[in-house]
């Protein structure tokens, strides 16, 4: 799980250096280095120098990284949009049906 929010805040990001993400997640550099390797073995990341300072390191996604973040928000995408549609949907059902038990009523009242 940590990895894939690491992935999802580098996708955010753009490239990123290990110290934002520490930053940006709360969490200690160590662990976000361990956490970098790791998705650097499984070849979702790339590092890269900066030219104008070859001490600062950018991380990237590969193109691996970016389709396994793009599958990751279609899927939240989708989820997040059905219950959108069941919770709205349940409102103008109800709404509809109301709306309905009004219109019954004021014709009873004639």
């Amino acid at each position: 799980m940590k990895e894939l929010q690491i992935l999802t805040l580098i996708h955010t990001l753009g490239a990123a250096r290990a110290t934002d993400i520490a930053k940006n997640q709360k969490l200690a550099l160590s662990t976000v280095t361990i956490t970098l390797n790791r998705l650097e073995d499984k070849g979702y990341i790339k590092r890269e120098r900066s030219k104008e300072d070859r001490r600062v390191t950018y991380i990237d996604l590969t193109p691996k990284g970016a389709k396994l973040t793009a599958s990751h928000r279609e899927f939240f995408q989708n989820i997040t949009n059905n219950l959108f549609a069941s919770v709205y949907g349940t409102t103008e059902n109800k709404l509809a049906g109301e709306l309905a038990d009004l219109h019954t009523s004021l014709e009873n009242m004639k």
